[in-house]
């Protein structure tokens, strides 16, 4: 079970994330924090209500995973040269 989350931290963590975008972010994350005294009393209603109820929206998990050489200079046509993609389970306690 999780505890509810406050309305000013959802207002600090936006205001916290670093200015990088995602090309999967529906929003940039600049305008995110120019609106974010407007956003984020509805946006910790969702939050909570999707924590409440143990669903994620469907249309969020999405990710995209890119590939990297071990080393820069490493010939791209061989799988064996890139690093291995490491799934990391979090676990969060209150």
């Amino acid at each position: 079970s999780f505890l509810p989350v406050r309305e000013f931290q959802i207002n600090s963590l936006i205001m916290s994330c670093p200015n990088k975008t995602s090309p999967l972010d529906p929003i940039p994350t600049f305008l995110l924090k120019k609106l974010a005294d407007i956003i984020y009393i509805p946006l910790s209603l969702i939050v909570n209500d999707s924590l409440s109820s143990g669903v994620f929206p469907y249309a969020l998990k999405h990710a995209i995973a890119i590939p990297l050489l071990k080393k820069p200079n490493l010939d791209q046509n061989y799988m064996r040269k890139y690093c291995p993609v490491v799934s990391f389970a979090h676990t969060y306690r209150t």
